[in-house]
């Protein structure tokens, strides 16, 4: 005779409740995350925000530089010489390119932004910008026979080169608002969706 006090089967074979378990993060996971990044925020000098703008100018005004260099480099050419004008000339163009980036960062030109974007794209990383800027220091070397001042800019160049090289290792969220250049010719600039305003 069966037991009368056992437990039906049925019961044996009941089903536990489902867990369900959540695709989020923990909370502690994210308030850690949270907490690395103000960190890494307030690593930042308090004037980090002057330093980009600070950084627009100071290109600019070398960019200047060079140019200039390059022009005096080909007056003080004694005799026709290719070579060194081809240099001076590279100079030149490499300062107008540097100087066009920077302004366009300032007042957004629909042209201009689209040129830069199609064949200068590394220019819209701090890293690619800085070793461009290190790359034409070292053009004013070739022009060091012509006047003290080539190599002087040279020097003043491959300085602001390593100097924000060595800013976006250091504080990798000083330069964060540079934007890499966009695959699509129909994609927007921020500066210009700023002032076309809303709506």
């Amino acid at each position: 005779m069966a037991n009368s006090g056992a437990a039906p089967s049925w019961l044996d074979n009941e089903q536990q409740p489902a867990v369900v378990r959540s695709s989020s993060p923990p909370e502690g996971s994210s308030q850690a995350t949270a907490a690395s990044q103000l960190h890494a925020e307030s690593i930042l000098p308090s004037c980090a925000k002057y330093v980009v703008p600070l950084s627009r100018f100071v290109n600019m005004g070398l960019a200047c530089l060079m140019a200039f260099s390059a022009v005096n480099g080909i007056l003080k050419i004694a005799q026709l010489q290719l070579d060194t004008f081809f240099v001076a000339l590279y100079m030149f163009i490499s300062a107008a390119i540097l100087f066009f980036f920077e302004l366009c960062q300032f007042k957004y030109v629909a042209f201009i932004d689209n040129v830069f974007r199609r064949n200068f794209g590394f220019m819209y990383g701090s890293r690619g910008k800085a070793l461009y800027i290190i790359f034409i220091a070292f053009l004013n070397f070739g022009l060091v026979s012509t006047g003290i001042l080539q190599f002087a800019t040279g020097i003043v160049l491959a300085v602001d080169g390593g100097l924000m090289l060595f800013a976006t290792f250091k504080y990798p969220t000083l330069f964060s608002g540079n934007e890499p250049a966009l695959p699509s010719a129909g994609a927007s600039h921020p500066a210009a969706a700023a002032t076309k305003g809303p709506g």
